[in-house]
């Protein structure tokens, strides 16, 4: 009851930020709403689908009594989450006009900002998987989740109220963040004596450092290249990531030395 109480506030509180903007708004701001958080989602399904792939593994461990390596499971998972995310979040902000244009058509351009806006749910809900799905949940705290996406919803519903008037769909689009943000959040406050985790280790900056160097390489290509809208989304992701990955392969850092040994593994 309570995992069916936990997605359907999930899927309320996201299918409310169209159903509040249109009614406030018009079918426009709609549009201009939906066409931003498109891509948004894909790459969050991405990112959390390494969630859904460990939750089993955690909840096994757990009912083992096997503390310790649930404890080292879910920091590497934390650890391959920053790792991931962060770039992700990188690349839709810096992006955002070219993916747009690309993915929507140049009439969405007034949706760059609210792309941009939403770019960071990627990591926020990244996060917030790994407190909840595979913390919390294996635990038996599923009850901290739902309420916390209750927190989360309300100050969905509130924030949407007090800024669809004044920014319309960029209002939704900073509602949604909110709300996501106040899941999070309320999900650590309450429940941080029960996280296997440390937030701040030293080794996660360089994944903020190789963020730092994503940008300017792409901001590098935005200024000494110019192409069509296709050519300049290739070009930047490219070289973003790829100094982002060339990085962390540098500082020999766990998440690349992980993917070099999948991508070996795959040619053996």
């Amino acid at each position: 009851i309570k995992v069916f109480s936990f997605n359907v506030v999930i899927s309320v509180y996201l299918q409310l930020n169209p159903v509040l903007l249109g009614f406030m708004k018009d079918t426009i701001a709609v549009a201009y709403f939906t066409a931003a958080t498109k891509l948004m989602m894909m790459v969050t399904k991405i990112s959390s689908s390494l969630g859904t792939v460990l939750m089993p593994r955690a909840s096994h461990l757990v009912s083992e009594g096997k503390k310790e390596e649930f404890e080292k499971l879910i920091q590497k998972s934390y650890d391959f989450t920053l790792a991931l995310t962060i770039p992700l979040v990188i690349g839709l902000i810096c992006m955002a006009p070219y993916i747009v244009r690309v993915f929507c058509g140049s009439q969405y351009e007034d949706a760059i900002l609210t792309s941009q806006i939403i770019a960071p749910i990627t990591l926020i809900v990244g996060l917030s998987n790994i407190m909840g799905m595979q913390v919390l949940y294996p635990i038996g705290k599923i009850n901290v989740v739902v309420r916390c996406t209750i927190y989360g919803a309300i100050t969905n519903v509130i924030l949407n109220l007090l800024l669809i008037p004044f920014l319309s769909y960029n209002g939704t689009a900073t509602a949604y963040l909110g709300a996501e943000i106040a899941t999070t959040l309320s999900m650590y406050i309450i429940a941080k004596n029960e996280m296997p985790i440390k937030f701040f280790k030293k080794s996660n900056i360089y994944y903020f450092i190789g963020g730092i160097l994503m940008i300017v390489s792409i901001l590098a290509v935005s200024m000494f290249i110019k192409a069509n809208n296709i050519y300049m989304l290739i070009f930047e992701a490219i070289v973003g990531f790829g100094i982002y990955f060339l990085f962390l392969i540098f500082i020999k850092d766990q998440f690349a030395s992980a993917v070099i040994a999948k991508v070996k593994s795959l040619y053996k």
